[in-house]
């Protein structure tokens, strides 16, 4: 059946929205490719915002479609998958060590775009990840450096700390969680009546609460680091305690 006027409209917003993230993700290439780490940090939540918000749009206007579904890995995969791997670059070469290995992070920006490839195919994945979404992992990256490098102190310390050989070990860490067929919770799995899913929904709401308790002490960096970090303890300690719930 023919698409009405209405509803092609309707499908544009959610549709927008996810242009906006490819957007979003050309704009901090070029920071980070300017040296403006901090900034291009920024640039990935912004994205990460608005990819939240085209898929809510979506389903909310009852457009979700195969174009937009394709339309969100390919914004996804510059955003969350190709800057997130440039930041660590920049890192990388900013650090003594062996030069002309810094393109050994790229790892990052390889696994994020098979985890996309495999996210449209895999039909376990509709209510619940298999493994850490490409947002997620970019977020937990650049929440880390952003909160590290937000002064000149800490800046100045984070940099000494740094070493070519832990970027690389970070680079390939994060990678792994994405690859990796852990089961995590998303917001689409959350509050319904199977058991699981309410282990989903608790799983979700401590992580928010750590945040929220971290940003209040530190910052919302930390914050939004420390978040991430308790969604993934969580849901790993989750196979132990129920490990039948799929």
């Amino acid at each position: 059946m023919q698409e009405s006027p209405v509803q092609s409209v309707k499908s544009w917003i959610p549709n927008g929205i996810t242009l906006m993230n490819l957007m979003m993700g050309c704009v901090g290439v070029s920071l980070a490719a300017w040296g403006d780490i901090i900034g291009a940090c920024h640039a990935v939540m912004l994205a990460a915002l608005l990819d939240l918000f085209d898929g809510m749009a979506a389903r909310a206007l009852g457009v979700a479609s195969p174009l937009g579904r394709d339309l969100d890995s390919l914004a996804d995969v510059v955003s969350f998958g190709l800057l997130p791997g440039l930041i660590l670059y920049q890192l990388a070469a900013s650090v003594p060590g062996s030069a002309g290995t810094e393109w050994i992070v790229y790892v990052y920006t390889l696994s994020a775009a098979l985890r996309l490839a495999r996210f449209n195919q895999d039909a376990r994945q509709t209510v619940r990840f298999m493994g850490l979404a490409s947002p997620a992992a970019a977020l937990l990256l650049v929440s880390a450096v952003a909160f590290l490098g937000q002064s000149d102190v800490m800046s100045l310390k984070f940099r000494d700390g740094l070493t070519k050989n832990l970027i690389y070990g970070i680079a390939f860490g994060v990678a792994l969680l994405m690859l990796v067929p852990l089961p995590m919770p998303s917001l689409k799995s959350a509050g319904t009546a199977d058991p699981s899913r309410r282990a989903d929904l608790l799983i979700l709401i401590g992580s928010a609460l750590s945040g929220i308790l971290t940003a209040l002490l530190l910052s919302m960096y930390a914050g939004l680091f420390f978040s991430l970090l308790a969604y993934l303890l969580l849901s790993f300690i989750r196979l132990f305690v129920t490990p039948k719930f799929i």
